[in-house]
């Protein structure tokens, strides 16, 4: 982005001296200047970093180079990075759409599975329960098991001493 803008405050500054075509030859911006106006080699700008204007070829590049087939219109450039900033910022919105779109996602993903885990542990607990429940119940059988068999054993302990009283009344009683 700063470059494009460095290339933009270039650019700006070559058209208001009146450049109006350029050339790049070994990463040097030329100020392309007809035949009719005498040749003169006059350089704008020498591109150190070898990154910049990208958009332009660099002749020296090209077998059998001439500048009359590689000249650009400094307005042209500067139309074609103004539609390349304006894209970029629409991409730039687009990211920051989809950024927001991604947290809310992530958002509601993350509270679906907090969701998720707190009824896992509910059903843990509750199957945790179930099970002493059913721990306390088979107690619960046993001992009652063991009543009744005890309560039984008594009961026909006492039928058969009350079945011997009787019996004993009922010798007596025929005596």
């Amino acid at each position: 982005m700063e470059q494009m803008n460095l290339e933009k405050e270039l650019l700006s500054y070559w058209d208001k001296q009146g450049v109006d075509l350029i050339y790049k030859y070994k990463h040097q911006i030329h100020w392309y200047r007809s035949h009719r106006e005498g040749r003169v080699n006059i350089k704008l700008f020498n591109d150190l970093t070898q990154t910049m204007f990208k958009e332009i070829t660099d002749i020296a590049s090209v077998d059998g180079y001439v500048e009359d087939g590689y000249a650009v219109s400094v307005k042209e450039l500067l139309e074609r990075l103004g539609h390349q900033r304006q894209r970029a910022d629409e991409l730039e919105k687009e990211n920051d759409i989809l950024k927001h779109n991604i947290r809310v996602e992530l958002d509601s993903s993350r509270n679906m599975f907090s969701r998720m885990c707190k009824e896992k542990q509910r059903a843990d607990e509750a199957e945790k329960r179930a099970d002493a429940a059913e721990g306390k119940w088979e107690e619960l059988k046993a001992l009652l098991d063991e009543e009744i068999s005890y309560n039984a054993t008594s009961l026909r302990a006492l039928f058969a001493q009350q079945w011997l009283v009787e019996m004993q009344n009922l010798e007596r009683g025929e005596e």
